[in-house]
């Protein structure tokens, strides 16, 4: 009895303060892959960027905010531009894969959800299936977010408007 209690309390007091800690740490300090790395240096170096300005870049491609600078703003664009660039040709490569691989995960997420409505529905709260379901809004949750802040990288800091579609 004693050692579930420690637990509990490890883990009460352990995940609030883990979840504190982490989310007081930088995206600015994550660790870059291979082709981000190569992305970021080719925007930045065109640019001839500061060490101070190359973190605000750095800032700005994962907030997603306007800069004043204009020569931060064409790094950052450039390096927003190529990270879209980028994923767009890795699409294109398998174009097949990849819309099986998406069909399959919305298949598989109506599906965790369609089985939670009937769990629910027939009072089995307790067989819910709660880590997969999290696990998988965490995933689409971060997929469009990253998405949506390239997006918005672009659209606040180039100079050209950025038209949208005229409904016919």
């Amino acid at each position: 009895m004693m050692v579930a209690m420690m637990t509990m309390c490890l883990v009460s007091l352990g995940l609030p303060l883990l979840g504190w800690w982490v989310g007081g740490r930088s995206m600015a300090l994550r660790v870059l892959t291979r082709d981000q790395a190569g992305a970021c240096s080719e925007a930045v170096q065109g640019c001839s960027l500061t060490p101070a300005q190359q973190a605000n870049v750095r800032r700005a491609m994962s907030s997603g905010r306007r800069l004043d600078d204009p020569a931060e703003r064409a790094a950052v664009v450039g390096w927003a531009q190529a990270t879209i660039d980028r994923d767009a040709a890795r699409a294109r490569r398998r174009p097949v894969a990849h819309r099986a691989l998406r069909v399959a995960l919305v298949l598989w997420g109506a599906a965790m959800l369609v089985g939670t409505v009937y769990v629910v529905a027939h009072s089995h709260v307790e067989d819910v299936p709660v880590f997969p379901l999290a696990w998988y809004a965490l995933f689409a949750a971060l997929t469009l977010h990253h998405r949506a802040t390239l997006r918005r990288v672009v659209r606040n800091n180039s100079d050209v408007e950025v038209r949208q579609p005229v409904a016919a």
